[in-house]
């Protein structure tokens, strides 16, 4: 889950109507103002580009739910990083944050590495998986 203040909506699909799509580059451009977040979703074809408002982006979800660009494997007890295929740009002043879920934990004692993402940061956003169980736990490209 990526947080950012405040909740986002918890999939593209709502996002899809005020998309605009980039095949010239994967950069990312800064919001113009500190109620923005601009999320660059990069398909094997090409980048595509949500910039929102706070009126767009917050509801009552505590969050955007993270999904997986590949399929994976935690090893039993081990760790992996697990890439989303985002990027985002956030308003200076801000930060977003990755977060866990509590039922990934409880249910499959899987954890999230907790991780910030500055107002500068432009690059991939990845997901650190901890397995705590004793059984090797599938990713699945969602």
């Amino acid at each position: 889950m990526i947080t950012s203040g405040s909740p986002i909506h918890s999939s593209l699909d709502h996002l899809s109507s005020s998309s605009n799509l980039i095949t010239d580059s994967p950069n990312l451009i800064s919001p113009h103002s500190s109620n923005l977040i601009t999320i660059h979703y990069h398909s094997s074809s090409a980048v595509h580009r949500f910039t929102l408002s706070s009126q767009q982006l917050f509801t009552l979800l505590a969050g955007y739910d993270l999904s997986s660009a590949i399929e994976a494997n935690v090893p039993a007890r081990g760790k992996a990083l697990i890439p989303t295929d985002l990027s985002i740009a956030i308003s200076q002043g801000t930060y977003a944050r990755i977060a866990p879920r509590s039922g990934l934990t409880w249910k499959h004692s899987i954890d999230v590495g907790a991780g910030e993402i500055d107002a500068d940061y432009r690059g991939p956003v990845g997901v650190i998986l901890f397995n705590h169980s004793d059984v090797d736990f599938e990713i699945f490209i969602s």
